[in-house]
């Protein structure tokens, strides 16, 4: 392909030297829209996977330079923009930690169904994500559920992090305590809508 009579990937590559020239100014803000113009906004070339992970370098330099009042906004803009580059990129080295650190963040700014959608595309990843990131996105699903008072879908993802959690003794035995609660939970909601079996199964 060719864009006014030079190759597409000579113009990415000039954009990408500028979101360079603006990162190492100290233009932060203005470094994250051109790096995410060179990954995203081009035809993949050889520069575009870098060019998305640059800018999440970006995000974090320019976060730190914000008001306090204004870091929770552009931290999001940043996690949506590492899930981006994630299922951009799903080959990059860094992609499942990337997806990992964005379903944990989702879920402590308490976008729950976001949280769990994040987390479920770390769960499916191809190549697969580590077994401790696995866990880590069915503890952010089952917290997730179990705020939003869906306590038996709560029970079943935390029943895959305490599997993933063989060989940490401790780990389990919190995950554990953590299905006491739901299925205690689960108990009470079949009490209180008159399934006096269910909820004594539960309970027991």
């Amino acid at each position: 392909r060719e864009s006014f009579g030079k190759p597409i990937f000579e113009h990415q590559a000039v954009n990408f030297r500028l979101a360079d020239v603006l990162f190492e100014g100290g233009q932060f803000g203005a470094a994250v829209d051109e790096y995410e113009r060179s990954a995203y906004a081009y035809a993949l070339g050889p520069d575009s996977s870098r060019a998305g992970y640059a800018a999440l370098s970006a995000y974090q330099k320019q976060e730190a330079l914000l008001p306090e009042a204004e870091r929770q906004a552009w931290h999001m803009r940043g996690v949506e923009s590492g899930v981006k580059f994630a299922q951009t990129f799903p080959e990059h080295p860094d992609g499942n930690g990337v997806l990992t650190r964005a379903a944990e963040d989702l879920y402590k700014a308490k976008n729950l169904p976001r949280a769990i959608e994040v987390a479920a595309l770390l769960a499916n990843r191809n190549p697969p994500a580590t077994a401790a990131q696995r866990r880590i996105a069915a503890g952010v699903t089952g917290q997730a559920r179990f705020d939003l008072g869906e306590f038996a879908a709560a029970e079943q993802s935390w029943l895959v992090a305490r599997d993933l959690s063989a060989g940490d003794p401790a780990l389990q035995k919190s995950l554990t305590e953590q299905l006491s609660v739901t299925v205690y939970r689960q108990a009470e909601a079949k009490r209180a809508a008159g399934d006096a079996a269910g909820a004594v199964e539960d309970f027991l």
